[in-house]
């Protein structure tokens, strides 16, 4: 998923200022830790972009990786973070456009046709061109009113179209109260649920994680959002708890079904919370079985959908084929 972030506190009141530059950071870690792609626009200290950058770094410091920032600035632009050590840097540059007013024009309208959703926090002028041109081109906007400035004057003229949706409307109380991982959880949550991508949950033993990294390679080229315990769960977590919400989040599980997934007390309680919470409340939508080998099912679970992916091939084709129909 690509987002892109606007917003800045300079016009805020100066007692927010520190509790906005940690919201920030904290929606950078927990952007970085689902591995998206960041979209930003500026390295100014007083911007949600500078902040967003530090919490992306500790993401990728804390798991060993490197999260994609794209920096969209106009052709001639002064070029900005200089340090680029710990994130993978994209620049993609655009034509000033002849207005003097809104250098930035040109880049603001590349980032958000190329984002997935918007998420503006704080700002002025600038973020309020980008609520704009978001609305024009009709891409989901994820505003967050704690910080006051243009992004609370966009919650306000969004909140009924937010409340319509109940998976949307009940994280609305952390966007308003911020409460910071909490708050930062909802937020990256909610671009996922209003940029309307389908959401996968790998359910597998850790002797299969090849094949379950190779899964989620697939479905992630496909645009989709994919959970799974080896990198959605920290350390010291509730794993119960965590997975459990996990599970009720996505549209499809996908279960690895194998001699070991068979004889794993995870896999067995992953595919029976999910078919009790499908049962219950209708999500997920989807439980399908990838099988790894010839294990025979239980009895309870032959009437499951099921797919082969003993090997790269047939799991590449078959989930390319899931993928091709959910947007269709």
């Amino acid at each position: 998923m690509k987002v892109f972030f606007s917003g800045s506190r300079r016009k805020i009141p100066t007692t927010m200022h520190e509790s906005f530059a940690s919201a920030a950071e904290s929606i950078g870690r927990e952007f970085g830790r689902r591995g998206y792609t960041a979209l930003l626009h500026s390295d100014g200290a007083n911007t949600l972009d500078h902040h967003l950058v530090r919490g992306l770094r500790n993401a990728a410091a804390a798991r060993d990786m490197n999260p994609v920032v794209e920096l969209h600035r106009g052709l001639g632009s002064e070029r900005i973070y200089a340090d680029r050590t710990g994130l993978a840097f994209r620049d993609v540059t655009y034509p000033r456009p002849e207005a003097k007013r809104d250098k930035r024009l040109g880049a603001r309208v590349g980032a958000v046709a190329a984002a997935d959703a918007v998420m503006l926090m704080g700002g002025d002028r600038g973020t309020r061109r980008v609520r704009q041109i978001a609305r024009s081109l009709k891409k989901p906007i994820v505003a967050i009113p704690a910080f006051k400035g243009s992004a609370e004057t966009a919650f306000n003229t969004l909140e009924d179209r937010y409340i319509d949706n109940p998976a949307v409307s009940t994280r609305l109380p952390l966007l308003v109260d911020w409460r910071d991982k909490a708050s930062a959880l909802a937020a990256v949550d909610l671009c996922e649920l209003l940029s309307e991508r389908h959401v996968y949950f790998i359910s597998y033993p850790h002797t299969l994680q090849a094949a379950a990294d190779h899964m989620e390679a697939v479905l992630s080229r496909g645009n989709a959002v994919v959970f799974r315990d080896e990198r959605d769960l920290e350390f010291g977590a509730d794993l119960r708890r965590d997975l459990e919400g996990m599970i009720c989040k996505a549209d499809t599980i996908l279960i690895v079904w194998s001699s070991h997934s068979r004889d794993s007390e995870w896999c067995k309680w992953e595919l029976e919370r999910a078919r009790s919470h499908q049962e219950e409340n209708g999500r997920p939508r989807r439980i399908l079985l990838i099988r790894e080998d010839d294990t025979p099912l239980p009895d309870e679970y032959k009437g499951t959908l099921q797919i082969e992916g003993g090997d790269r091939a047939s799991r590449e084709a078959a989930l390319g084929e899931l993928v091709g129909r959910e947007k269709a």
